[in-house]
Formats: C-alpha cells, sequence, structure tokens
C-alpha cells in the first residue's frame, strides 16, 4: 500500500457505456478487495422515502412517479425522461448535487477503511455517466473505461432489460459513445465477449499495474 497518500481520498473512476459491463468489472474490483462506491447506489439512496430528493422529484414531475407505497417509480419515471431531454435535465438538476454531496461524505468514510485494507492505494467511483455530466472532483485521478461494442451492448440490454432493439438503441445513443470514451481514459478494459474468467484476469492484471 502506498502510504504516502494520507489526507484526501485518491479516486479513479470507473465508467462504460450501458451495456458493457461495468457494474460486472467494479464487482471483481470489489471482490478481490477494493474499495468501490456506485453511484447507482448513491442514486437510490438520495430518493428514499422521506428524502428530500424525492420530495423535489414529486414537485417536478407529479404524483405519477411515486408508487402507491411512498417510494420512486423509476419506470415511469425513466418513461418520461428518457424521451424528454427538458425533463432529463430537470432531474438531473435535482439529483446530481445531492449525489455528489453523499460522495463526498461516502468517500471520505471510506478512505482511512481503504488505507488499511485495499490491496491499491485508490477508492473507485462506479460512475456511468462520468463524462456526460463533465463530471470534475479533484479526488478523481484516473478514468477506467469498459468497453464492448455497440452491438454487444445492445444485446445485453434486450437480455437485461426485456426491451426492443430499439429502445435499447435509444437508451445507448443518449450516452457518449464508446469509442469517445475510450479516447478520453486512462485505461481501458475491454468486454465484447461474456467470459468472466477473462474479465476477472483483467480485473487482477489491473490492480496489479496500480501497485
Amino acid at each position: 500500500m502506498n502510504s504516502s497518500i494520507k489526507t484526501a481520498p485518491a479516486i479513479i473512476a470507473i465508467t462504460g457505456t450501458i451495456g458493457s459491463g461495468k457494474s460486472t468489472f467494479s464487482k471483481m474490483l470489489q471482490e478481490l478487495g477494493c474499495i468501490v462506491i456506485s453511484a447507482d447506489s448513491l442514486a437510490r439512496q438520495v430518493v428514499l422515502p422521506g428524502s428530500e430528493g424525492l420530495a423535489s422529484i414529486k414537485r417536478h414531475f407529479g404524483d405519477e412517479c411515486i408508487a402507491p407505497d411512498g417510494s420512486l417509480d423509476r419506470k415511469k419515471l425513466a418513461s418520461l425522461v428518457f424521451t424528454n431531454p427538458d425533463k432529463k435535465a430537470s432531474l438531473e438538476s435535482i439529483l446530481h448535487p445531492k449525489i455528489r454531496d453523499l460522495f463526498n461524505q461516502e468517500s471520505e468514510r471510506a478512505w482511512n477503511t481503504a488505507m488499511a485494507t485495499s490491496p491499491v492505494p485508490y477508492l473507485f467511483y462506479d460512475i456511468p455517466l462520468y463524462f456526460e455530466t463533465n463530471y470534475q472532483h479533484p479526488w478523481i485521478k484516473k478514468v477506467v473505461t469498459v468497453a464492448a461494442s455497440p452491438a454487444r451492448c445492445i444485446e445485453r440490454i434486450i437480455q437485461r432489460d426485456n426491451l426492443s432493439h430499439e429502445a435499447a438503441t435509444m437508451r445507448l445513443g443518449q450516452q457518449l459513445s464508446i469509442s469517445e470514451k475510450v479516447k478520453r481514459s486512462d485505461f481501458v478494459i475491454e468486454n465484447e465477449t461474456d467470459d468472466l474468467v477473462a474479465l476477472r484476469g483483467q480485473a487482477e492484471q489491473f490492480i496489479k499495474n496500480l501497485t
């Protein structure tokens, strides 16, 4: 472990397009002892029942986005924002500042644990829209992109989310292209196949290269 990093967390962002296998790679890093913070997990926390995030969504998008049990109806909200750029921007303006604040809290809390237990002197932030949101944070030192071809990603989206080819293509098209993400990244993990053994091997080698 690099003991020279003692103050603020040093973080590597993990990103990729929908269907690229980013979450699977992040899980493998966790299994190998790394500390990973998930933006999707933070996003769920900031809209829990009773939260200001959920109240803001209700004010902006109406009761139709609230499930009978008082939780967020994610499918309903997604159907509203994915085809409406203005509504999508409104949702992001509600959620992103709250996610960022929670990320700061979680990363500072996790840093002491990481320094004692992680095989590398970094935290990892699993953030799908790192480039799309122009995410800037002084603690993020490097970016790794998990990459797969658009065709392969669409296949995975269809299988995972039970969407039509048209809907899956539309969702992928709303994100920055994988070629552009690769161009902007410091590291690239290739995940064209569903060979989990090979992907884990890349994760292990990635960690070795960071030590």
